[in-house]
């Protein structure tokens, strides 16, 4: 349930309710692709209709249960259902051989007739990663190329050391030990070369990685494998926290999550939140979280149990006011009234000052 709104958030949201313009929702020269998640958009690119562009990578990074994997078919059933994208090929690179969804019922039937592995199968290394997408490049169609996940990859020279260590025990040799830093260093060089053919083409390279706890005791709690070459090269870099999970009958049913964009060559903008709770048994809540967010950023208010939402002109609880939602078909009103709420926030953090240039 929303919390109730702080007193102190009304007043900034009635003054941007004054002063800010509405998004801009006619950029028709940059392919946007929705992730899913109106919040998640709006947090990486600003705008509710998509958040994704084409011609970029994706790092997507996070804890076991987090989502990842269903956040990945999100975005490939938006596209599905995106008539900008009917021409596109949508590859699921499922190297964790992990998919065990019924995709026509979570994400629909027309991302379960369009999803498709890479010809070649699913990778197995670096360089058969690499070698798929290219192959996805001369095939001439554009794609989204979404890669699950880069943990569950060896290299080439990894498993031939792996192969040479075992013929030497085997024989009963000493065997020397690796700093396994292959597939960071080789993983740099095919980002290099991949990104740039990526980019000419419009398509998107969407890639999992999974967190590993830093046991160094120095700089976050949490890292991603791969070494520097993935952010470098990444557009977006979004971390996924599992805030907690929601419960029925004493069992879990979803779980509540924490997306926050690291990297954002899109926008400039570091460090933008979108949170909302994946069921197990629908997917993104992409509703309730709209809810929950004009609630916790006073654009609406709580009185006792009920929610004042007075664009939808209702005064009810949160369950009523999504059911009504739906039952209604307001979705796309509420998403773009979200959108615009949203970008009037960052406009009231902008410095008001006489421009440089």
């Amino acid at each position: 349930m929303a919390r109730q709104a702080d007193p102190n958030l009304k007043d900034v949201a009635e003054q941007v309710r004054r002063t800010s313009k509405k998004p801009a929702e006619d950029d028709s020269s940059r392919l946007y692709i929705s992730s899913g998640s109106t919040l998640l958009n709006l947090a990486l690119s600003d705008r509710w209709d998509g958040g994704y562009s084409g011609g970029t990578m994706v790092n997507m990074i996070g804890d076991s249960s987090s989502g990842k994997t269903v956040l990945l078919l999100n975005m490939l059933a938006e596209a599905s259902i995106n008539p900008r994208l009917d021409n596109y090929r949508l590859i699921h690179d499922d190297a964790e051989h992990a998919r065990a969804f019924d995709v026509a019922y979570l994400f629909g039937q027309a991302l379960a007739d369009r999803l498709e592995e890479p010809p070649a199968g699913n990778s197995t290394t670096i360089q058969e990663l690499q070698a798929n997408v290219y192959d996805a490049i001369k095939n001439g169609r554009q794609f989204l190329y979404a890669q699950d996940s880069w943990d569950s990859l060896s290299s080439i020279e990894e498993l031939a050391k792996a192969e040479e260590r075992i013929k030497g025990m085997r024989k009963g040799e000493d065997t020397k030990g690796s700093m396994h830093m292959e597939i960071a260093k080789i993983g740099g060089q095919i980002m290099r070369q991949t990104v740039g053919k990526v980019a000419k083409t419009d398509s998107l390279l969407f890639i999992i990685f999974q967190t590993r706890d830093n046991v160094s005791g120095y700089g976050p709690k949490k890292k991603r494998s791969g070494g520097n070459a993935p952010t470098f090269y990444a557009t977006h870099e979004i971390w996924l926290k599992v805030k907690g999970f929601k419960k029925s009958k004493g069992r879990i049913i979803g779980v509540d999550v924490e997306a926050r964009v690291s990297k954002n060559k899109l926008t400039g903008k570091k460090d933008r939140v979108a949170a909302f709770t994946i069921y197990y048994d629908y997917g993104v809540d992409d509703i309730g979280s709209m809810v929950d967010w004009m609630v916790e950023e006073g654009f609406w208010l709580m009185n006792k149990a009920s929610i004042v939402a007075d664009e939808f002109n209702l005064k009810c609880s949160r369950d009523k006011l999504i059911r009504t939602i739906e039952k209604d078909n307001k979705e796309r009103k509420l998403c773009r009234l979200v959108g615009r709420r949203w970008l009037q926030l960052e406009e009231s953090l902008k410095l008001d000052r006489k421009r440089r240039f």
